[in-house]
């Protein structure tokens, strides 16, 4: 009997040393493996590429992400800043700002809509004004709305005159165009062809209309707009 206790204790104590082992042994295999230098990025198991694909996939994955939100925020960007970009279009002038050139015997009347032009009798005359550009754009040509006369006084030419810097030297008009249109009734007209006048680069500018009358009549200037672009 005390033998058989013995033998059972000694088979229990060296079951317990196997267990031990076997355990010892578990612990490594169950840790992240680390990999073969030169072949594998560690923990991944040696002997299997497609996970080390996978690993690689993701991060290229993670960066191309990366990549289209900085793209977005970039569009986004220059869109706005597009949005704020100068456009070409029409600067609408004061038509009470034009003055008679001359000694010519007009009447500039302003308490009307517009500027009411009354001629002394059949002849031309001319208004004119000086013309402010926003700096960073040319003028391309210009849009006249008046009402002509019932008797068919008009408008005849429009003329964009650039003034040089030294007053000796004429100026020099780069439309003038016919202004021809419906007696007593409202009528907007586009100087042609179109120009492209800097006036930061050759001087100051000057809007002249010149009118023909067939009798003491009125034309009535409703507007006056600048073709710009930028």
């Amino acid at each position: 009997m005390r033998n058989c206790s013995s033998w059972l204790v000694r088979f229990t104590v060296a079951l317990a040393g196997v267990v031990l082992i076997a355990g010892i042994a578990v612990l490594p295999a169950q840790a992240d493996p680390k990999g073969k230098p030169g072949v594998t990025p560690p923990g991944v198991p040696p002997g299997k590429p497609f996970q080390a694909l996978q690993r690689e996939i993701d991060g290229l994955t993670t960066q191309v992400n990366t990549l289209t939100t900085e793209v977005t925020t970039l569009t986004s960007r220059v869109a706005a800043l597009e949005a704020l970009a100068p456009k070409p279009g029409i600067m609408w002038i004061n038509t009470l700002d034009f003055l008679q050139k001359g000694t010519s015997a007009l009447g500039l009347d302003t308490t009307g809509p517009g500027l009411d032009v009354k001629g002394a009798g059949a002849g031309s005359d001319t208004v004119q004004v000086g013309l402010q550009v926003p700096l960073g754009f040319s003028v391309t040509g210009a849009r006249v709305c008046y009402v002509p006369g019932t008797l068919g006084s008009f408008i005849s030419s429009v003329a964009l005159l650039q003034y040089a810097a030294t007053p000796a030297t004429p100026p020099t008009a780069v439309v003038d165009t016919p202004f021809a249109a419906s007696p007593g009734v409202l009528s907007c007209v586009d100087t042609t062809p179109a120009v492209s006048v800097d006036p930061s680069a050759g001087g100051a500018l000057y809007l002249s209309l010149g009118i023909t009358f067939t009798a003491a009549e009125s034309v009535v200037i409703r507007a006056v707009g600048l073709h710009l672009t930028p």
